[in-house]
């Protein structure tokens, strides 16, 4: 099931949206702001962003930036839409897929967000080409797509009659793509296939991973301060290295994540995994009840390192 973000100001059309794509088969998430988009965005990787071009606080351009400022999100599918009387620059400037004017045609809609998200080989492209009889992978040029069909042209293709099974594969921004497809033609200057349902992909991660170094200062209830350092960071939680201390699973603990002098984000979490190492522990730590302001500077910083202008003592729960 195909997972769509749709970001948009509008309560009444998150709500029309949802109650109008769910019945295609989408899984649908919905977001107000920006920010919320990005706080999902941290949590699972959408297949598709249908984002509304005039958001209030991080607008769209700012936000289809931060996402192409990031490689988990950079090739994340978006879809502008906007009043027809204020249709923004390009689209392919903003770096989105596709505009559309609202009031929205939903089956349009729909149809682009399964292109994009169950999309056909592209012109030129080449391909990996599978006969089924044979399993040797042989490299084969797109030269026309059309429809449900592909040409495709190869001297190294064997001998092929009407009616044999192939399997495509390819890469695209949804990921890494294999399709069931028949020979409907073989000419001598072009192999015509029609391209049939099936389709595995290969996704791309679907969450959103900084390997960081980082101080972590942590304190055990009822014991002092300690000093750690991150192995990595995701919206839901840390992997520390360097931790010592009586320390046990499924314990509470407060601790400060220093992305810099200025700024150390205060937030509670319970060890859900410990790793014995020469110098101490490497620990799993799972994020608890964060602060909203914590959680929007934690998303900015995933996203691209940088931080909202927020005085460090706003950041204390």
């Amino acid at each position: 099931m195909a997972n769509v973000l749709i970001v948009d100001s509008s309560q009444l059309m998150r709500r029309n949206m949802l109650a109008r794509l769910s019945p295609h088969g989408f899984d649908i998430q919905l977001a107000g702001t920006g920010m919320q988009a990005l706080s999902i965005l941290t949590r699972q990787r959408p297949d598709v962003i249908v984002l509304d071009a005039y958001l209030l606080g991080i607008n769209a351009v700012e936000f289809i930036k931060l996402l192409r400022s990031n490689p988990s999100s950079e090739d994340i599918p978006v879809i502008l839409t906007a009043g027809e009387e204020r249709l923004p620059r390009p689209f392919t400037e903003i770096g989105a897929q596709a505009l559309l004017a609202k009031p929205l045609d939903i089956e349009l809609l729909v149809r682009i967000i399964k292109s994009v998200i169950d999309p056909m080989p592209q012109e030129r492209q080449f391909i990996k080409f599978v006969v089924l009889e044979d399993p040797e992978d042989l490299d084969i040029e797109v030269i026309k797509v059309k429809a449900h069909e592909v040409y495709v042209r190869s001297k190294e293709v064997p001998a092929l009659n009407i009616g044999d099974l192939v399997i495509l594969s390819y890469g695209s921004t949804a990921g890494l793509i294999a399709r069931d497809a028949t020979v409907r033609a073989n000419h001598d200057e072009a192999i015509v296939l029609s391209v049939g349902p099936k389709v595995l992909i290969k996704q791309q991660r679907r969450f959103f991973r900084r390997d960081i170094s980082l101080p972590l200062r942590y304190r055990i209830p009822g014991d002092f301060f300690r000093l750690a350092r991150t192995l990595d960071i995701s919206a839901g939680g840390v992997r520390a290295t360097g931790m010592g201390g009586a320390l046990k699973l499924d314990m509470t603990l407060d601790f400060q994540l220093v992305i810099d002098p200025a700024m150390q984000l205060n937030i509670r979490g319970m060890i859900r995994r410990l790793e014995p190492i020469p110098d101490g522990l490497i620990a799993g730590i799972e994020f608890l009840g964060m602060d909203p302001r914590v959680q929007e500077e934690l998303t900015m910083f995933l996203f691209n390192g940088s931080r909202l202008v927020v005085p460090p003592d706003r950041l204390t729960p």
